[in-house]
């Protein structure tokens, strides 16, 4: 009978592509390095692969040697250890040695030969191993390797094995770092050699002191940075793929998310960690594979066999901690490299309910002290700055954490550990989201962990005092206030989203001002009525005092929610009222554009045209590449006849970014509404090409041809949005999205006006009341009323106009409709006056 192996292995790499996870985009950009090898003007580039212990370089190594033999690249695998790294000959004696295997046939036996000595019937001349790996050669040890000797030899080589390219994918390459002189003649090998690739794998040592040894590096590798899985998508692939598809749905979502909580995403540990879940499950009989208490003394007893034999004396120092010491090393843990001012501060955030009832002062001095006492012990590090390193490698990194949880001194590992001001913030809203997720007596609070982009929960903000924070902010969270407000945009199906957040809740966000920061977040939390909502909110000033005097300063409503308030008071045409809560937003922070843009945009809408337009000027200045703003900016300019600014302006929106079909449709929107179908047409092309299937896009490229007097091309786009908004109700399982539905009539919409170009009225009616039985677009009231006038239906007509006063304003309604033509006819009807007037 055969027994049932463990599907996991945490000793070795992954080799079987079968089990490889991730890593798409660097393979993407590999492959593309080496194809450049078998163009028509070959170019034989060179790769350097980094990443931390444990992060899958060597299997990533590994899928680079399947990708060359899928693209005819000859792969040659060279494993370096400290021996064979340690001088020039042994080195290259490596690399060659394993050229000839890969070749194989008579060019592996001369090699043999050769160095046998046995020379008299070996064709090949190998000079290398002729001077320095014969027997009569002098100790090579003691020798000086030379350069174009090296050289020759590879060259023979490849000639012997008549291929377009060799790819040498030396593993461990860290082991070279220490050595200048062997790095110096890498480079000046394979800088300008002929038909071979050479790619580096190793930790992020090897291109730092590569760098030192030599400028000309960074020209002479791409670099590859492998960091760890950043997704609970991809933790998730790395754990279900070894397992058979009889267990494949054994392990749950709750399951890996703590794992990936717990090990940040490092393949290694997800492995090790999986490998003794796996065997308890089979052990105990489990109906599922799950994480607990159990697995990780298991993982805890393994690591110290580990640490007893092989590992010195730091993890003995971390074993004997107590409690306060070990969560101020998992602090530093969690926030590598910061300032210990800055590492004190966040450990009481994360240590809250302990310290809560205590002074500051009184804190610090303690913290201050235990980390001089967890320096003087080496498990962590001062360095010149005042920023304070954990000491350890990924081993003793990992064997702190598992031995937190397994004593219970740590419930939860902050989300993320990497070094930047940036990471620091997010570990905060981390903590601050746990922190108010502890204190409700049940879970209304979503607590949704900051691992990726589907499942985040909190923001990064803006900093108010520093310059170069600010511009931070911009780069980084150019989108900060995307749920606010985007008029512009459209519903597109996303299964994560919709998973994620179909709940019908309300969204609460939260200001915190990091006072020792001079930064601040937002944090979004999700709760499912306006009870808990109140709950969450008193939850806050309940905790309010005692965050304050640590230096965090919490404010609700945060800015998003004031500014989200100013967009429904604008929204119901109470400019005045929206203006008033965009101005109490910037007096809380001048610097933030979003609230300059919204504050041009409801200035826009007061007619105050003048005054709107040098606001949107302030916003480009402060975020030059705020596409909104010169969106904003083009319709104004539109407005006042300068036709030729607002094209320029349009053109600056779409070069910030030319990926956003949103921009080009806007920018075609107002290019035919001012009569330029021909340029409304190309830029609403250009969006089609980034996008095939935006609603927003083809909607606006079919009015624009309907303003052009082209109804069969109009037509034919309508068509298009109509398959794409089944394609959209068929994914969504019989969900009900409004969006979908208003799309769903702005389709109809265009039939029905495609109907009128052709003066063909009944049927435009037809389509109209067939289809449409209400919408929030005013424009699609008034040509529908024209439609029914044209067609003799009066009352219907005003019916329209009466609909249309519902959801538009009524003074620009009734203007709108006092200077158009095409309601000339109704100028005796006194039902009509009394609408207008």
């Amino acid at each position: 009978m055969n027994r049932v192996g463990n599907p996991y292995n945490h000793q070795d790499s992954v080799r079987n592509p079968e089990y490889f996870v991730g890593r798409d985009n660097e393979l993407e950009k590999i492959e593309y390095e080496l194809g450049q090898a078998l163009t028509d003007r070959p170019q034989f580039r060179n790769i350097g692969i980094t990443g931390a212990e444990g992060s899958g370089k060597t299997s990533l190594g590994n899928m680079v040697e399947k990708k060359c033999k899928d693209m005819n690249i000859l792969p040659v695998f060279v494993r370096l250890n400290k021996a064979n790294a340690s001088d020039e000959v042994s080195l290259f004696k490596e690399l060659i040695d394993e050229v000839t295997k890969a070749i194989g046939g008579s060019t592996r036996e001369g090699y043999i030969q050769k160095l046998a000595g046995k020379t008299d019937q070996v064709e090949l001349d190998l000079n290398f191993v002729r001077v320095y790996l014969s027997p009569d050669s002098n100790d090579s040890a003691e020798q000086n390797v030379s350069e174009g000797i090296v050289r020759g030899t590879l060259q023979e080589l490849i000639r012997e094995a008549q291929e377009s390219s060799i790819a040498i994918i030396v593993d461990n390459a860290q082991h070279l770092s220490t050595n200048e002189v062997v790095l110096q003649r890498l480079k000046n090998i394979f800088g300008d050699i002929e038909g071979y690739n050479l790619v580096l794998v190793g930790t992020e040592d090897t291109f730092s002191n590569i760098t030192d040894a030599f400028s000309p590096v960074a020209r002479m590798f791409t670099k590859v940075e492998l960091e760890p899985f950043e997704s609970l998508e991809e933790t998730k692939a790395c754990l279900i793929k070894p397992l058979p598809p009889e267990e494949s749905d054994l392990i749950s979502d709750q399951t890996v998310r703590e794992i990936h909580q717990l090990t940040e995403g490092r393949p290694y540990e997800i492995n090790l960690i999986a490998d003794y879940m796996y065997r308890r499950y089979r052990s105990n009989d489990y109906d599922e594979i799950k994480l607990t208490p159990e697995v990780i003394d298991t993982v805890i007893e393994q690591m110290d066999t580990w640490r007893r034999s092989v590992y010195g004396g730091l993890c003995d120092e971390i074993s004997s901690l107590d409690d306060r010491e070990l969560k101020l090393v998992i602090s530093s843990i969690e926030c590598p490299s910061i300032h210990r001012d800055w590492l004190v501060n966040y450990h009481i955030l994360s240590n809250f309910k302990k310290y809560r009832s205590k002074s500051f002062d009184d804190v610090s001095d303690v913290l201050d002290a235990t980390l001089d006492s967890l320096i003087s012990k080496g498990i962590l590090e001062e360095n010149e700055d005042s920023s304070i390193s954990f000491s350890g490698g990924i081993y003793e990194m990992a064997y702190t954490k598992y031995l937190a949880y397994s004593t219970g001194t740590l419930e939860q590992l902050g989300g993320t550990s990497l070094d930047s001001k940036s990471a620091l913030l997010a570990n905060i809203a981390y903590q601050l989201d746990s922190l108010l997720t502890s204190f409700a007596d049940d879970q209304y609070i979503y607590s949704l962990s900051p691992d990726s982009s589907e499942y985040t929960s909190y923001s990064l903000s803006y900093t108010e005092n520093s310059e170069a924070a600010r511009d931070e902010r911009d780069n980084v969270l150019s989108e900060l206030y995307v749920s606010v407000r985007d008029h512009r945009g459209q519903y597109e199906k996303s299964s994560i989203s919709h998973q994620s957040h179909s709940h019908n809740n309300k969204i609460t966000d939260i200001r915190c001002n990091v006072e020792w920061l001079d930064s601040g977040l937002l944090l979004f939390v999700h709760s499912q009525n306006d009870e808990q909502e109140t709950r969450l909110l008193e939850k806050v000033e309940e905790i309010s005092n005692d965050l304050n005097k640590f230096g965090y300063n919490l404010v609700t409503p945060g800015d998003s929610t004031l500014l989200s308030n100013a967009v429904e008071l604008a929204q119901n045409h109470q400019y005045d009222e929206a203006l008033d809560i965009v101005d109490e937003v910037i007096n809380r922070n001048e610097d933030l554009p979003e609230a300059w843009e919204l504050k041009a945009e409801f200035e826009y809408y007061k007619d105050s045209v003048e005054k709107s337009l040098e606001t949107v000027r302030r916003v480009i200045e402060m975020r030059p590449n705020y596409t909104d703003a010169y969106l904003l900016q083009s319709q104004i300019l539109f407005d006042t006849e300068r036709h030729q600014d607002a094209i320029e302006s349009l053109r600056q929106a779409t070069s910030f970014d030319r990926s956003s079909p949103d921009i080009w449709a806007a920018s075609c929107h107002m290019l035919a509404n001012n009569e330029m179908y021909d340029e409304a047409i190309e830029f609403g092309m250009k969006g089609k090409e980034v996008d095939e299937d935006n609603l927003h896009v083809m909607y606006h490229i079919a009015d624009a041809h309907i303003k052009q007097n082209n109804p069969e091309k109009a037509s034919s786009v309508a068509y298009q949005m109509k398959e794409r908004i089944s394609t959209i109700k068929d994914d969504s399982n019989d969900v009900d999205y409004p969006e979908i539905d208003e799309w769903e009539n702005q389709a109809h919409h265009i039939f029905a006006q495609v109907e009128k170009v052709r003066e063909n009225y009944v049927r435009a009616v037809k389509i109209y009341r067939s289809n449409i039985s209400h919408t929030r677009l005013g424009g699609l009231y008034q040509d529908w009323a024209v439609c029914e006038l044209e067609a003799g239906n009066e009352e219907e007509c005003l019916d329209c106009i009466r609909k249309m006063l519902q959801v538009e304003n009524k003074e620009n309604v009734k203007k709108s409709i006092r200077e158009s033509d095409e309601f000339s006819e109704l100028e005796n009807n006194s039902e009509f006056a009394e609408i207008i007037d």
